[in-house]
């Protein structure tokens, strides 16, 4: 797997096109499945704003080329550009888990981060947070981990919903979005 991050492609068209043809290239010539991660300014449905529309079309070119298998991942699936979506082979999104996963993913993350928690703060967990995916338990994990130590507290349901508001996680919006 050969990953790039969106942000070392650029979007100053004439840099993003030599960049994305280097990748392209070396992913070729390795034979590696190339991952280009966060991939939202290059293949966003374009409108009014010609600078934007001029990365996406020059995406658009540059992959016309690309004999390789390649995955773009993008958090915005409402808003790809139809030239994108007709141009893939599959397009696969990925809901948030459901409250068993969770619940195993709170456990996976609670032990690699090493906090002091038992199954029954991990039920509280995966039914306070219906809507979080793994990337958000690993941050709020992670979050707390640090809380924890810098404050010589041990980790509680409030201490995951205090940080939770430093996550971006509405605990409002997911309880009312569960029941709904």
């Amino acid at each position: 797997l050969y990953r790039v991050h969106s942000g070392q492609l650029g979007i100053n068209v004439g840099e993003m096109e030599k960049a994305l043809k280097d990748v392209l290239t070396r992913a070729q010539r390795w034979g590696a499945v190339m991952l280009i991660d966060e991939a939202d300014v290059y293949i966003k449905r374009r409108d009014n704003n010609i600078a934007m529309n001029a990365v996406v079309g020059v995406f658009l070119r540059v992959l016309e080329y690309f004999n390789g298998l390649l995955f773009l991942t993008t958090n915005r699936v409402d808003d790809i550009d139809e030239a994108i979506v007709s141009r893939c082979i599959a397009l696969i999104k990925y809901y948030p888990p459901d409250s068993d996963a969770r619940r195993r993913i709170w456990r996976v993350m609670i032990d690699q981060f090493d906090l002091d928690v038992d199954a029954d703060l991990i039920n509280q967990l995966a039914e306070c947070f219906p809507e979080a995916t793994g990337r958000d338990i690993k941050g709020l994990s992670k979050l707390v981990a640090k809380f924890c130590q810098h404050k010589k507290v041990a980790p509680t349901l409030e201490v995951f919903k205090r940080c939770s508001i430093f996550r971006g996680m509405d605990l409002e919006k997911s309880v009312e979005n569960a029941q709904s």
